[in-house]
């Protein structure tokens, strides 16, 4: 899988990227918003994992930015996870609060490239639907 990671701190940002290549991934790195948006557009990007406090540019225009281009975003943050949160506009597919375990990692990782895979889109005349999202 080809995960674009974007974080500020360079150690964290090192460290998650030995452990994504580790587990065989490749892991274009961003320091922050703007790198991270031009390599948005470099290179077909599976997932998206981002720091929420990636500098340079808003953390929710970075996300929707990247969410247009078709890209699931897995947003790291410091934050508790609340309803209000969770309820906020930015399209994000998951959120992954600080700290966790590598195996956590790996797994929201798995659970948001399966679904972003079964979002197929079919069509039949007219009709054009997207299969896990549930739109006509």
């Amino acid at each position: 899988m080809r995960i674009l990671l974007a974080v500020s701190d360079r150690d964290l940002l090192k460290a998650l990227e030995t452990l994504l290549k580790a587990d065989g991934h490749e892991a274009p790195t961003a320091f922050d918003g703007v790198q991270a948006l031009a390599k948005a557009d470099e290179a077909e990007i599976d997932v998206a994992l981002i720091d929420s406090g990636v500098s340079r540019v808003d953390i929710d225009a970075l996300a929707a930015d990247i969410a247009r281009r078709e890209i699931p975003v897995v947003l790291m943050t410091d934050k508790a996870l609340s309803r209000e949160l969770l309820e906020q506009e930015t399209p994000v597919a998951a959120y992954l609060p600080y700290p966790f375990e590598p195996e956590t990692l790996r797994d929201v990782l798995t659970e948001v490239a399966d679904k972003a895979a079964r979002q197929e889109t079919f069509t039949a005349g007219d009709v054009s639907a997207l299969c896990g999202r549930f739109q006509l």
